[in-house]
């Protein structure tokens, strides 16, 4: 795109490192682009029940703080949901017209853009099973068009993503990395665990409790309706609906590591079920009390959602902790300065100071700092803080790590002088603020919320002799 622009034939690694923020805005550019697509998919989807249902579950998509905030960032979830959405909007109207072929075919690119984008959306093949016994319950099925929906769909991720199949061993090891059993704060649980974490935590808050609840009431609806045999074809549409909804983290529960974005695509099928069940509440309200009623439950589900987005456009709008740590340092520190700093705690201009990066600073001793000249030293909460919440749960590796890096840690901090620390939230975490169930966000009185870990900058004290052999 920038050669187009600009007329120009440099290699894209040249443009990255002299552009790196309109590179970082183009590539951010597409899960904004699709996140807000999603939001139309979502309406088009829930109107297949009902125009009420369409607008409330779109309406809770749209205000979801989880999903704009993921939409700001370069990761493949928002992506995959798109397309995991568009793939939920196929099946649903072959469900309706069996035999029109362009929905197999769309069917078909949708998912295999989903699979490429994320391996996990192959869990989506579950409900699909369910669609294809629909039709063989219905003794409508159309072998042909579901032959030709699988072929398009490994057409289209072999040409969106030809190296799957030409490099497979390295894609065999990128698997097996991916299902890692360590990762900082994300392992050391088992199936149930992951999946109890899911489901009565993760889910509760991304979606809204008062929200998930209705979407949970409606689930019951269709399994009763499904066990008293009265399913109708918008009952199995549903049922599909909550198939995908369940499996998807049943089955990536089965990882070894665990992720809250992970759920992005199963909390918005709960924002469409939910919309379902409370739209089709509204058509059959009769009275105006009964009407009155079901607004008032609309807007309840709304009141925690609106107060998490508004303090999240808050954060957005001011400058993340790792920002208000370069700037601190580029007005306090003289051009020159040697320091050391972790990964992930911030950027500074290589053309300004002498800066040494590592994974973490217990790699190295005091003395080897003090002979590479280092005078400032920075840590932050993504590997010095997750290192101090390591216990016997996380095994053995980073038992291991942590024995080794602890104590040239304490080390290093007893050489150094504190000079600054910057902090994301004084008064209140952002476990309180956002990632809470409904009433402990609305019992917090303040949507200041300010993004990123804690960063801490320190000054190097002088040589001490014989106090810095380790």
């Amino acid at each position: 795109m920038y050669n187009l622009a600009n007329g120009t034939d440099l290699a894209a690694s040249q443009h990255y490192q002299n552009h790196v923020v309109l590179f970082h805005s183009l590539a951010r550019a597409l899960p904004a682009m699709l996140g807000a697509l999603s939001v139309l998919l979502v309406y088009a989807i829930a109107r297949l029940w009902s125009r009420p249902a369409a607008l409330i579950s779109s309406l809770f998509a749209a205000l979801s703080f989880f999903l704009i905030e993921n939409a700001h960032i370069i990761r493949p979830d928002i992506p995959q949901t798109f397309f995991l959405l568009s793939t939920i909007y196929c099946w649903l109207r072959i469900m309706q017209a069996p035999t029109m072929r362009y929905w197999y075919l769309l069917l078909g690119v949708s998912f295999g853009l989903a699979v490429n984008m994320k391996y996990p959306s192959l869990f989506f093949l579950v409900p699909l099973c369910v669609v294809l016994l629909y039709h063989v319950v219905q003794k409508r099925v159309s072998l042909r068009n579901w032959v030709g929906a699988a072929t398009t769909a490994l057409l289209t991720s072999f040409i969106t993503g030809p190296f799957l199949y030409v490099d497979l061993p390295t894609v065999l090891s990128d698997l097996a990395k991916e299902n890692r059993a360590v990762h900082a704060g994300h392992d050391g649980w088992n199936f149930l665990q992951n999946l109890s974490w899911y489901v009565f935590h993760v889910l509760s808050w991304q979606v809204g409790t008062v929200i998930y609840t209705a979407a949970c009431c409606t689930v019951i609806v269709v399994v009763w309706h499904c066990i008293r045999r009265r399913m109708q074809q918008r009952d199995w549409m549903l049922l599909s609906l909550v198939i995908a909804a369940v499996s998807y983290p049943i089955m990536i529960s089965a990882l070894h590591l665990h992720w809250e974005r992970w759920m992005i695509p199963v909390s918005t099928i709960f924002f469409i079920v939910a919309g379902i069940g409370l739209g089709t509440l509204l058509q059959r309200a009769r009275r105006r009390k009964q009407q009155l009623a079901c607004v008032l439950v609309i807007v309840l589900c709304l009141v925690a959602p609106t107060m998490r987005l508004l303090r999240t456009v808050y954060a957005f709008s001011h400058p993340h902790t790792s920002a208000l740590a370069r700037t601190w340092i580029e007005e306090h520190l003289p051009a020159g300065t040697h320091l050391v700093t972790e990964i992930l705690t911030t950027t500074l201009p290589s053309d300004k100071y002498t800066i040494l990066e590592l994974p973490n600073l217990g790699l190295q001793t005091v003395r080897e700092y003090r002979k590479q000249d280092i005078t400032h030293f920075i840590i932050g909460e993504r590997v010095y803080g997750a290192l101090q919440t390591i216990d016997e749960e996380d095994g053995p590796a980073y038992e291991n790590v942590r024995a080794v890096t602890q104590p040239r840690y304490e080390k290093l901090l007893s050489q150094g002088t504190l000079l600054k620390e910057v902090r994301a939230n004084e008064e209140f975490t952002r476990d309180q603020l956002t990632y809470s169930h409904d009433l402990l966000v609305l019992r917090t009185p303040s949507i200041h919320l300010l993004m990123g870990p804690y960063i801490r900058i320190y000054a190097l004290r002088p040589h001490i002799d014989g106090g810095d052999k380790n």
